[in-house]
């Protein structure tokens, strides 16, 4: 049987980490393995093969989202990335999903809106 699907959450807001890792944690299909505050700590998430989906906002201090996605595509291609975003959707969503994001979603947005797009972006990773 395979594990639950492996959550990262990048976000600079400690309110909005918290409340997503608790809405994910009450999943039994779903872990999140950790959350962190910047775009350079989500890409060390990312690379470190701990996790499956990274959700992931655009604005950060150090290192954007943007930034971030665009070396989570090159140095960790099996991570899906979901957009989390206070920008608004119609000007930046294609954008991101062209750059390789799985999803984009405006905050706020529903909590079973961010499920079914985790179940959704999830792809089992190949063992060869």
């Amino acid at each position: 049987m395979q594990g639950p699907i492996r959550v990262g959450i990048a976000d600079d807001d400690s309110f909005i980490r918290s409340a997503l890792t608790r809405l994910i944690s009450t999943e039994a299909d779903f872990r999140v393995v950790d959350a962190v505050d910047d775009g350079a700590p989500a890409v060390a998430l990312a690379q470190s093969g701990a996790i499956d989906i990274l959700i992931l906002d655009l604005e950060m201090p150090s290192m954007s989202g943007i930034e971030a996605l665009q070396h989570i595509r090159q140095l960790a291609p099996a991570v899906n990335v979901i957009v989390h975003s206070s920008r608004p959707a119609e000007n930046n969503a294609a954008a991101m999903r062209e750059a390789g994001a799985a999803a984009y979603l405006q905050k706020p947005c529903c909590f079973e809106l961010m499920l079914q797009a985790i179940r959704d972006a999830f792809r089992p990773r190949r063992v060869c």
